[in-house]
């Protein structure tokens, strides 16, 4: 017996406590108090070819510095379990699953579909001011991230 618990302690700090364990929530309100800067929303999957090209662009060093430099960028999982607060609401993803979006992710958008990776720009209360669905080369992102309301 001591040596199981031995075993799922160990597994624990390598791989982490089990997400039904953890408290998982992204506070916006509090980006949007720090300051008047837009939200730049990354949506993609896990199963998505295109997102994994696009996390390639994301990690070009002009591409990252303009990114924090002019949004609160949030990079979402967009059928994630994470809990997401906005104004005293909290956007709960209950059953997620493949090929289903957050219910914040519908809220965004107004519940239009969307293909990913889709990007995705907000002012700072949350209102959409522009929806790109598609993946973008360097310059197509740097082009996109000029973008002001």
């Amino acid at each position: 017996m001591k040596r199981l618990s031995l075993i799922i302690t160990i597994a624990f700090v390598f791989t982490g406590i089990p997400s039904g364990f953890a408290q998982n929530t992204l506070h916006l309100d509090s980006y949007s108090r720090s300051g008047d800067k837009p939200f730049l929303f990354y949506l993609h999957t896990n199963w998505c070819i295109y997102c994994a090209m696009q996390n390639k662009v994301l990690k070009n060093k002009d591409i990252r510095q303009k990114v924090y430099e002019k949004y609160h960028f949030i990079d979402l999982n967009a059928e994630s379990d994470i809990d997401i607060k906005w104004k005293e609401h909290v956007f709960k993803n209950a059953h997620p699953q493949k090929y289903t979006p957050h219910p914040f992710v519908i809220h965004l958008l107004g519940g239009q579909n969307i293909g990913y990776p889709a990007w995705i720009i907000t002012d700072k209360d949350l209102n959409l001011k522009f929806v790109y669905p598609g993946f973008l080369k360097k310059k197509q992102l740097l082009k996109l991230l000029e973008f002001r309301q």
